[in-house]
C-alpha cells in the first residue's frame, strides 16, 4: 500500500489530482489505514438535502496508480447511500 500511496502523491504533485477534494482525502485515507471508501453521502435534512457521488472518480485514480478494488453495495434496497469501494 505504501507504493500506492507514493503514486497517489505524485498524482497530486503532477497537478493531476487535486489534494482538497474529497475523493483524494478518502483514498488517501483508505489506504493508510486499510479501510473501505464510502463514495455517496447525503447531506443536509429534508427539501434542502443533496445525494453525493464520487464512485466515478475514486475509481478513475484508483485505476490511475494501480491499486486493486472491488465495488459492492450493502444498503438493503441496493440504494446508492450504501456504495463503497474495498481496496485488495
Amino acid at each position: 500500500m505504501e507504493t500506492s500511496i507514493l503514486k497517489l502523491e505524485n498524482l497530486a504533485d503532477a497537478k493531476v489530482v487535486n489534494r482538497s477534494t474529497e475523493a483524494y482525502k478518502r483514498i488517501k485515507y483508505a489506504l493508510e489505514s486499510n479501510t473501505t471508501i464510502r463514495t455517496c453521502w447525503v447531506n443536509g435534512t429534508g427539501r434542502h438535502s443533496t445525494n453525493y457521488d464520487i464512485t466515478t472518480t475514486v475509481k478513475v485514480i484508483l485505476d490511475s496508480i494501480g491499486c486493486k478494488y472491488s465495488q459492492g453495495n450493502d444498503s438493503p434496497r441496493k440504494g446508492k447511500a450504501g456504495t463503497f469501494i474495498e481496496l485488495k
